[in-house]
Protein backbone atom coordinates (compact mmCIF):
# COMPACT_ATOMS: atom_id res chain seq x y z
CA UNK A 1 0.00 0.00 0.00
CA UNK A 2 1.73 3.34 -0.47
CA UNK A 3 -1.42 5.86 -0.34
CA UNK A 4 -2.68 7.74 2.23
CA UNK A 5 -5.37 6.34 4.62
CA UNK A 6 -8.45 8.31 4.25
CA UNK A 7 -11.00 8.96 7.00
CA UNK A 8 -14.73 9.54 6.82
CA UNK A 9 -17.91 9.50 8.47
CA UNK A 10 -21.60 8.26 7.98
CA UNK A 11 -24.19 10.86 10.12
CA UNK A 12 -27.06 8.76 11.31
CA UNK A 13 -25.42 5.80 10.11
CA UNK A 14 -28.04 2.91 11.52
CA UNK A 15 -30.56 5.55 10.36
CA UNK A 16 -29.92 4.34 6.60
CA UNK A 17 -30.71 0.46 7.40
CA UNK A 18 -34.04 -0.60 5.82
CA UNK A 19 -36.46 -2.85 8.21
CA UNK A 20 -37.70 -6.19 7.15
CA UNK A 21 -40.30 -6.94 9.71
CA UNK A 22 -43.20 -4.51 11.96
CA UNK A 23 -41.42 -3.27 15.08
CA UNK A 24 -43.31 -1.58 17.59
CA UNK A 25 -41.92 0.64 20.88
CA UNK A 26 -43.39 2.88 23.35
CA UNK A 27 -43.95 6.05 22.60
CA UNK A 28 -41.07 8.44 23.39
CA UNK A 29 -40.71 10.38 26.39
CA UNK A 30 -41.07 14.39 26.41
CA UNK A 31 -43.94 13.76 23.09
CA UNK A 32 -46.32 10.57 24.68
CA UNK A 33 -49.98 11.46 23.79
CA UNK A 34 -51.22 11.25 27.07
CA UNK A 35 -54.56 10.88 26.14
CA UNK A 36 -53.58 7.78 24.26
CA UNK A 37 -50.95 6.62 26.28
CA UNK A 38 -51.87 2.73 25.77
CA UNK A 39 -51.23 3.27 22.17
CA UNK A 40 -47.26 2.22 20.84
CA UNK A 41 -45.18 3.69 17.53
CA UNK A 42 -44.36 1.64 14.45
CA UNK A 43 -40.64 2.37 13.57
CA UNK A 44 -40.34 3.65 10.16
CA UNK A 45 -36.55 3.19 10.47
CA UNK A 46 -33.92 1.67 12.64
CA UNK A 47 -33.27 3.34 15.38
CA UNK A 48 -29.53 2.80 17.84
CA UNK A 49 -31.32 1.37 20.62
CA UNK A 50 -32.92 -1.15 18.33
CA UNK A 51 -31.21 -4.81 19.11
CA UNK A 52 -31.14 -5.78 15.45
CA UNK A 53 -30.28 -2.31 14.40
CA UNK A 54 -26.52 -3.11 13.83
CA UNK A 55 -27.35 -6.58 12.04
CA UNK A 56 -29.63 -4.66 9.54
CA UNK A 57 -26.96 -1.47 8.57
CA UNK A 58 -24.48 -3.95 7.71
CA UNK A 59 -26.35 -5.72 5.76
CA UNK A 60 -27.33 -3.09 4.33
CA UNK A 61 -23.78 -1.59 3.78
CA UNK A 62 -22.64 -5.09 2.44
CA UNK A 63 -25.49 -4.79 -0.48
CA UNK A 64 -24.67 -1.25 -1.36
CA UNK A 65 -21.06 -1.62 -1.67
CA UNK A 66 -21.58 -5.08 -3.52
CA UNK A 67 -22.79 -2.84 -5.86
CA UNK A 68 -19.65 -0.88 -6.49
CA UNK A 69 -17.71 -3.98 -6.60
CA UNK A 70 -16.51 -4.60 -3.05
CA UNK A 71 -16.93 -8.09 -1.27
CA UNK A 72 -16.74 -8.68 2.40
CA UNK A 73 -14.26 -10.18 4.25
CA UNK A 74 -14.83 -13.70 5.60
CA UNK A 75 -11.90 -13.17 8.37
CA UNK A 76 -13.31 -9.06 9.59
CA UNK A 77 -17.11 -8.36 8.78
CA UNK A 78 -15.93 -4.92 9.13
CA UNK A 79 -13.61 -4.73 5.94
CA UNK A 80 -14.55 -4.80 2.24
CA UNK A 81 -12.24 -5.77 -0.56
CA UNK A 82 -12.60 -4.75 -4.31
CA UNK A 83 -9.68 -6.23 -6.71
CA UNK A 84 -9.97 -4.18 -9.48
CA UNK A 85 -7.19 -4.87 -12.51
CA UNK A 86 -4.59 -5.83 -9.79
CA UNK A 87 -5.31 -2.78 -7.68
CA UNK A 88 -6.83 -3.45 -4.42
CA UNK A 89 -9.28 -1.16 -2.88
CA UNK A 90 -9.93 -1.57 0.73
CA UNK A 91 -13.06 0.05 2.95
CA UNK A 92 -13.49 -0.44 6.55
CA UNK A 93 -16.90 0.78 7.69
CA UNK A 94 -17.25 0.56 11.66
CA UNK A 95 -20.73 1.65 12.52
CA UNK A 96 -20.51 5.35 11.25
CA UNK A 97 -16.54 5.28 11.20
CA UNK A 98 -15.25 4.92 7.39
CA UNK A 99 -11.23 4.24 6.26
CA UNK A 100 -10.72 3.85 2.74
CA UNK A 101 -7.32 3.23 1.16
CA UNK A 102 -6.39 2.02 -2.50
CA UNK A 103 -2.96 0.59 -4.01
CA UNK A 104 -3.00 2.53 -7.15
CA UNK A 105 -0.77 5.79 -6.08
CA UNK A 106 -2.53 9.14 -6.66
CA UNK A 107 -4.78 10.58 -3.58
CA UNK A 108 -7.38 11.31 -6.55
CA UNK A 109 -8.56 7.50 -6.66
CA UNK A 110 -9.46 7.55 -2.73
CA UNK A 111 -11.32 10.47 -3.86
CA UNK A 112 -13.08 8.50 -6.41
CA UNK A 113 -13.78 5.86 -3.94
CA UNK A 114 -15.65 8.50 -1.72
CA UNK A 115 -17.43 9.63 -4.58
CA UNK A 116 -18.76 5.70 -5.17
CA UNK A 117 -19.45 5.64 -1.74
CA UNK A 118 -21.39 8.91 -1.97
CA UNK A 119 -24.06 7.68 -4.32
CA UNK A 120 -25.30 5.53 -1.52
CA UNK A 121 -24.85 7.02 1.42
CA UNK A 122 -24.56 11.00 3.11
CA UNK A 123 -20.77 10.70 3.42
CA UNK A 124 -18.88 13.36 5.84
CA UNK A 125 -15.09 13.77 4.80
CA UNK A 126 -12.69 13.94 7.68
CA UNK A 127 -9.66 13.82 5.38
CA UNK A 128 -6.31 12.68 6.04
CA UNK A 129 -6.76 9.48 9.36
CA UNK A 130 -5.22 11.21 12.53
CA UNK A 131 -7.61 9.69 15.13
CA UNK A 132 -10.47 6.77 14.95
CA UNK A 133 -11.74 4.27 17.66
CA UNK A 134 -9.17 5.36 20.54
CA UNK A 135 -5.89 4.46 18.19
CA UNK A 136 -3.73 7.70 16.73
CA UNK A 137 -2.75 7.00 13.05
CA UNK A 138 0.15 8.92 11.98
CA UNK A 139 1.21 8.99 8.42
CA UNK A 140 4.42 9.90 6.47
CA UNK A 141 6.57 8.71 3.17
CA UNK A 142 8.32 5.97 5.26
CA UNK A 143 5.29 4.37 6.86
CA UNK A 144 2.43 4.33 8.94
CA UNK A 145 2.56 4.15 12.72
CA UNK A 146 -0.69 3.41 15.51
CA UNK A 147 -0.18 4.61 19.38
CA UNK A 148 -3.00 5.29 21.82
CA UNK A 149 -1.45 7.98 23.80
CA UNK A 150 -4.36 9.59 23.90
CA UNK A 151 -6.71 6.72 24.92
CA UNK A 152 -3.90 5.54 27.64
CA UNK A 153 -3.60 9.17 29.15
CA UNK A 154 -7.72 9.25 29.62
CA UNK A 155 -7.24 5.76 31.67
CA UNK A 156 -4.53 7.57 33.33
CA UNK A 157 -6.39 10.26 34.23
CA UNK A 158 -9.20 8.49 35.81
CA UNK A 159 -7.44 7.21 38.34
CA UNK A 160 -5.44 10.15 38.75
CA UNK A 161 -1.86 8.59 37.53
CA UNK A 162 -1.35 11.02 35.23
CA UNK A 163 1.77 12.28 37.43
CA UNK A 164 2.47 8.54 38.56
CA UNK A 165 6.07 7.55 39.28
CA UNK A 166 7.12 5.73 36.06
CA UNK A 167 8.11 2.00 36.76
CA UNK A 168 9.99 0.09 34.02
CA UNK A 169 8.45 -3.15 33.72
CA UNK A 170 4.61 -3.88 33.71
CA UNK A 171 4.65 -7.06 36.49
CA UNK A 172 6.68 -8.47 39.00
CA UNK A 173 6.67 -12.24 38.84
CA UNK A 174 7.81 -12.56 42.45
CA UNK A 175 4.93 -10.53 43.67
CA UNK A 176 2.14 -12.43 45.26
CA UNK A 177 -1.79 -11.78 45.56
CA UNK A 178 -2.59 -10.66 49.16
CA UNK A 179 -4.80 -9.00 51.48
CA UNK A 180 -8.49 -8.53 51.87
CA UNK A 181 -10.77 -8.37 49.00
CA UNK A 182 -11.54 -5.32 47.23
CA UNK A 183 -15.04 -3.77 48.01
CA UNK A 184 -17.82 -3.25 45.38
CA UNK A 185 -16.86 -0.13 44.50
CA UNK A 186 -13.27 -0.55 43.73
CA UNK A 187 -13.88 -3.86 41.95
CA UNK A 188 -15.91 -2.31 39.34
CA UNK A 189 -12.98 0.08 39.14
CA UNK A 190 -10.67 -2.87 38.80
CA UNK A 191 -12.81 -4.16 36.02
CA UNK A 192 -13.40 -1.26 33.87
CA UNK A 193 -9.37 -0.69 34.37
CA UNK A 194 -8.82 -3.96 33.37
CA UNK A 195 -11.03 -4.00 30.80
CA UNK A 196 -9.24 -1.39 29.01
CA UNK A 197 -6.33 -2.41 29.05
CA UNK A 198 -7.40 -5.28 27.26
CA UNK A 199 -8.63 -3.20 24.20
CA UNK A 200 -4.85 -1.57 24.54
CA UNK A 201 -3.31 -4.77 24.31
CA UNK A 202 -4.69 -6.03 21.32
CA UNK A 203 -4.27 -3.10 19.48
CA UNK A 204 -0.87 -1.32 20.12
CA UNK A 205 0.61 -3.14 22.89
CA UNK A 206 1.52 -6.50 22.52
CA UNK A 207 3.94 -6.13 25.19
CA UNK A 208 1.70 -6.07 28.03
CA UNK A 209 -0.12 -9.01 27.06
CA UNK A 210 1.11 -11.58 29.77
CA UNK A 211 0.10 -9.08 32.65
CA UNK A 212 -3.10 -8.08 31.72
CA UNK A 213 -3.93 -11.65 31.16
CA UNK A 214 -2.89 -13.05 34.52
CA UNK A 215 -4.88 -9.20 35.72
CA UNK A 216 -8.00 -10.35 33.95
CA UNK A 217 -8.17 -13.79 35.41
CA UNK A 218 -9.26 -12.81 38.83
CA UNK A 219 -11.72 -10.53 38.10
CA UNK A 220 -14.52 -12.04 39.64
CA UNK A 221 -13.05 -11.46 43.11
CA UNK A 222 -9.79 -9.47 43.46
CA UNK A 223 -8.03 -8.50 45.67
CA UNK A 224 -5.61 -5.86 47.13
CA UNK A 225 -2.81 -7.78 45.90
CA UNK A 226 -4.17 -7.72 42.40
CA UNK A 227 -4.86 -3.93 42.63
CA UNK A 228 -1.13 -3.19 43.57
CA UNK A 229 -0.29 -5.17 40.28
CA UNK A 230 -2.93 -2.94 38.27
CA UNK A 231 -1.07 0.50 39.89
CA UNK A 232 2.08 -1.23 38.51
CA UNK A 233 1.21 -1.29 35.15
CA UNK A 234 -0.25 2.10 34.90
CA UNK A 235 2.87 3.34 36.41
CA UNK A 236 5.07 1.38 33.40
CA UNK A 237 2.29 2.47 30.93
CA UNK A 238 3.10 6.25 31.90
CA UNK A 239 6.14 6.19 31.44
CA UNK A 240 5.85 4.33 27.76
CA UNK A 241 2.57 6.00 26.71
CA UNK A 242 4.61 7.05 23.32
CA UNK A 243 5.15 3.50 22.65
CA UNK A 244 3.75 2.50 19.18
CA UNK A 245 3.09 -0.30 15.93
CA UNK A 246 5.13 0.99 12.73
CA UNK A 247 4.48 -0.31 9.50
CA UNK A 248 7.07 0.27 6.75
CA UNK A 249 5.76 1.72 3.22
CA UNK A 250 8.56 0.22 1.90
CA UNK A 251 8.83 -3.04 1.16
CA UNK A 252 9.54 -6.15 -1.05
CA UNK A 253 8.40 -9.36 -2.02
CA UNK A 254 10.52 -11.07 0.09
CA UNK A 255 9.50 -9.16 3.28
CA UNK A 256 5.72 -10.21 2.91
CA UNK A 257 6.95 -13.55 4.48
CA UNK A 258 5.09 -13.71 7.77
CA UNK A 259 7.36 -14.73 10.71
CA UNK A 260 5.54 -16.49 13.81
CA UNK A 261 7.32 -16.82 17.33
CA UNK A 262 6.08 -18.96 19.93
CA UNK A 263 6.77 -20.54 23.17
CA UNK A 264 5.49 -21.61 26.55
CA UNK A 265 6.34 -22.38 30.35
CA UNK A 266 6.48 -25.09 31.96
CA UNK A 267 3.50 -26.19 34.27
CA UNK A 268 4.41 -22.30 36.32
CA UNK A 269 0.89 -22.30 37.46
CA UNK A 270 1.34 -23.10 41.41
CA UNK A 271 -2.28 -23.75 41.71
CA UNK A 272 -3.44 -25.91 38.62
CA UNK A 273 -0.04 -26.74 37.08
CA UNK A 274 -0.94 -25.55 34.15
CA UNK A 275 1.84 -23.91 31.34
CA UNK A 276 1.23 -20.28 30.40
CA UNK A 277 1.82 -19.85 26.14
CA UNK A 278 2.20 -17.45 23.75
CA UNK A 279 2.73 -16.54 20.02
CA UNK A 280 3.42 -13.66 17.55
CA UNK A 281 3.85 -13.58 14.16
CA UNK A 282 5.66 -10.41 12.40
CA UNK A 283 5.25 -8.94 8.87
CA UNK A 284 8.25 -7.76 8.23
CA UNK A 285 9.64 -6.09 12.08
CA UNK A 286 6.18 -5.48 12.71
CA UNK A 287 3.90 -7.60 15.06
CA UNK A 288 0.42 -7.87 13.04
CA UNK A 289 -1.01 -11.02 15.41
CA UNK A 290 -0.17 -12.10 18.91
CA UNK A 291 -1.90 -13.86 22.16
CA UNK A 292 -1.32 -15.54 25.01
CA UNK A 293 -3.25 -18.32 26.77
CA UNK A 294 -3.33 -20.87 29.44
CA UNK A 295 -2.39 -24.59 28.51
CA UNK A 296 -3.91 -27.32 30.32
CA UNK A 297 -1.23 -29.77 31.05
CA UNK A 298 -3.17 -32.89 31.53
CA UNK A 299 -4.85 -32.57 27.65
CA UNK A 300 -2.45 -30.08 26.35
CA UNK A 301 -5.23 -28.31 24.60
CA UNK A 302 -5.23 -24.36 24.52
CA UNK A 303 -8.39 -23.21 26.75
Amino acid sequence: MGNDIVQADVPNAYLNADKDEEVYVNQPYGICDYENKNKVCLLRKVLYSSVISGKKWHKNVTEQTRTLGYECSVIDHCLFIRNKRNNIDLLVIYVNNVLLVTSTAGIEQVKKQLNELEKSYEIKRLGKATYILGIGVYQSRNGIVLEQRAYLESILDEVGYLDAIPRGTPWNAYQKGKGDNLDEAWTNLYRRIVGQLIYLMGITRPGISFAVGRMASNMKTPNEGDWERVKRMLNYLNRTKDIGIAFSRHQTRKVFKPEMYTDASFATDRKKRKSITGNIVHRQDSPVCWKGQTLASDCCRLT
